[in-house]
């Protein structure tokens, strides 16, 4: 039996997180509330990473490079390009980077690798949107939402034939 392969995952996060960059209070509060943002956007790319039918990411040489499209759907007042890089941090993060956990206890730490990406260093995550284009105005609070897009080829380029071949064959089985 064989798996279809999609050639993109879509994490849909049902809200919009603050803009980090503007926060007020003590840094350990901020750094709790970014590791719930975080948390939730791995758990949900991870259920977009087994609905697309990949395995999971793998350090390799030369990095496997996977491009990232982002849309947030937001009410006005929109963030500035800057704020909204900061804002979407802990869900890239989540979603594509790698996150190290501390050991405590004699019990030593360890490193969870991104549920879409390897990591999301410049090697192996290419952004494609840039941050004056990510936001959409919507004019409800119902209506606010995260949308990432991981392709596994950049889809600004044209698929050779070859390449849409087999894709073609990839989809049929």
């Amino acid at each position: 039996m064989s798996v279809a392969l999609a050639t993109s995952a879509r994490v849909v996060v049902p809200a919009v997180p603050p803009n980090w960059s503007q926060s007020r209070g003590h840094s350990a509060r901020r750094d709790a509330e970014k590791a719930v943002w975080r948390d939730l956007a791995w758990r949900m790319a991870m259920s977009a990473r087994h609905a697309a039918g990949w395995p999971a990411p793998v350090p390799c040489e030369p990095p496997a490079r996977r491009y990232l499209e982002v849309a947030v759907y937001k009410r006005r007042p929109l963030y500035d390009g800057d704020g909204c890089v900061a804002a979407l941090k802990p869900l890239i993060d989540g979603a594509c980077g790698r996150t190290t956990f501390p050991g405590r206890n004699g019990v030593p730490g360890w490193t969870r690798p991104g549920a879409l990406a390897w990591d999301d260093s410049p090697d192996w995550l290419g952004l494609i949107t840039a941050p004056a284009d990510m936001q959409r105005i919507v004019a409800t609070a119902a209506d606010e939402r995260v949308v990432l897009a991981v392709h596994l080829v950049d889809p600004r380029r044209p698929i050779e034939v070859e390449s849409k071949a087999f894709l073609a064959a990839v989809e049929e089985t």
